[in-house]
């Protein structure tokens, strides 16, 4: 039985018989970073991701640039320098070479990238990932990214 679903990315539809997917045509694929065109097109299926929970999902990139967006709203950074950091992040998940990848450690990588990005949007994402509790959780991670003073050097 065929059964064809709208996915929650407007525009795009997958189409399931059984437990298997048939993703769309490549120019729906357009906004996809070159690392997952060259999967799609060699057939080879991108990782699973393995929730804190237990249970599966297929590796989605707008996850993780959503991702992204949500902690650096409003802030300073150019989108070309977003869309490096994604391709960072896939070329690291594909290049692990792995069938599953656990969630939390995508969510260390993006956690890396952001450091390097902007340190607020760090500390956006850090407090939702983390699930900051209090202040000193937040004070925790603002240590992190303070800079340390320079050292004086004794005479």
């Amino acid at each position: 039985m065929s059964v064809l679903r709208k996915s929650r990315h407007a525009g795009r539809r997958f189409a399931r018989v059984g437990s298997r997917r048939f993703d769309p045509p490549p120019q729906a694929l357009c906004g996809l970073p070159e690392a997952l065109h060259d999967l799609r097109e060699r057939g080879a299926p991108p990782a699973a991701v393995v929730k804190q929970n237990g249970t599966r999902a297929d590796f989605d990139v707008d996850r993780i640039r959503n991702g992204f967006q949500r902690a650096l709203h409003k802030r300073p950074v150019p989108t070309e320098y977003v869309d490096q950091a994604v391709e960072r992040i896939v070329q690291q998940v594909l290049g692990l070479g792995e069938r599953e990848i656990p969630s939390r450690q995508i969510g260390e990588m993006v956690m890396r990238e952001l450091y390097k990005l902007d340190k607020v949007a760090y500390i956006r994402f850090a407090s939702v990932y983390r699930s900051f509790q209090d202040a000193a959780d937040f004070r925790d991670a603002l240590k992190e990214v303070e800079p340390t003073p320079p050292r004086r050097k004794s005479r």
